[in-house]
């Protein structure tokens, strides 16, 4: 019986062994299959503690005893990951265009919270022609936008660089100007890159005792430091979009609530000079709203829901085939509030 009365005691180890090189190794594979797998994060923030006791029961004479055993407790590492993703990977310019926004989105693919540093390259090996950064040439999308508005706040490195939780992203604009006298047809690309100021190194670098509640911090697959590209098509012609609503509610004001009706309008541009080829307008049924019934125009002509909406995909698609520089379409439909 004595030796029941020390079991049941047990002990209080906890876990050191967890830091040994084995014991980082096999978690920074773990963290690593569960990236390979598709998880979009890793999803137990850096500095939580696992801890966690077993107990076996059992019967001695007619009495029930149980013994628990120590409770190892393992603190998860930080770990340092980012990417970057261009939100077109070609965009046609013009010759001699200035002030050119090209979207990246950053994000936090780590699960601690990060400060990103950013910075743009248009002296790209192989391109036929290098764009022209401007002053400032990063800035913070603030509005969501995607292209440059009075809104975007102009990036300071070292002043203003995006702090991201675990998971979160946040769109930056590299403006550039396209250098005159450039073909049609010639290709330039722009880089962007997002590095983590907590660290970067080869996958699976530790830096000790930097992350929260003093663990260590180890890089991911992106070493800490992420990069995208948006190749700029010169070209004599381009394509401009801009989408309006107008709001009505069911007592005539424009008041947006449960039953008000939306009337979108998606204003198609094609400038320049040339053609372009197989232009098609897709627009989503925004969330928390439902499509009117054969309520899509096109420049003002009625379609049929068979032409332009697609219920399985919940979207508005209308196929204009070539355009020509010089045309403006318009795309209207509307929905109700739910």
């Amino acid at each position: 019986m004595q030796a029941c009365r020390r079991g049941r005691v047990g002990t209080t180890t906890t876990g050191a062994g967890w830091h040994s090189g084995l014991g980082r190794a096999l978690a920074f594979a773990l963290l690593l299959l569960g990236l390979a797998d598709g998880a979009a994060a890793a999803t137990t923030p850096a500095g939580t503690v696992i801890q966690a006791s077993a107990e076996v029961s059992f019967v001695i004479g007619s009495t029930p005893l149980s013994v628990r055993s120590n409770a190892p407790a393992l603190s998860v590492d930080q770990l340092i990951d980012v990417a970057v993703v261009a939100t077109l990977a070609t965009v046609p310019v013009r010759a001699a265009e200035t002030a050119r926004s090209l979207a990246f989105r950053v994000v936090n693919t780590g699960n601690a919270p990060e400060t990103v540093h950013l910075q743009l390259a248009t002296a790209v090996a192989g391109n036929a022609f290098d764009a022209i950064a401007r002053t400032p040439s990063i800035f913070l999308d603030t509005d969501s936008s995607n292209t440059l508005t009075p809104a975007d706040v102009a990036y300071a490195p070292g002043s203003n660089d995006p702090v991201l939780a675990p998971g979160a992203s946040a769109v930056v604009l590299a403006v550039v100007d396209v250098p005159s006298g450039v073909a049609n047809g010639a290709h330039g690309r722009v880089e962007f890159d997002a590095r983590v100021t907590a660290g970067v190194g080869a996958p699976g670098t530790v830096f000790g005792a930097t992350g929260p509640n003093g663990v260590d911090a180890i890089t991911g697959l992106s070493g800490g430091v992420a990069h995208a590209t948006s190749d700029l098509l010169v070209s004599g012609v381009d394509v401009a979009l801009l989408k309006s609503a107008t709001v009505t509610a069911t007592d005539g004001s424009s008041i947006a609530e449960p039953g008000s009706r939306i009337d979108y309008d998606i204003a198609v541009q094609v400038t320049g000079a040339g053609l372009v080829h197989g232009l098609v307008v897709s627009d989503p049924i925004p969330a928390s709203t439902r499509y009117v019934p054969a309520s899509v125009q096109i420049d003002g002509i009625a379609q049929s829901d068979a032409v332009a909406f697609q219920p399985a995909a919940g979207q508005i698609q209308v196929s204009f085939g070539d355009v020509p520089a010089g045309a403006i379409h318009h795309v209207r439909f509307s929905v109700l509030i739910n």
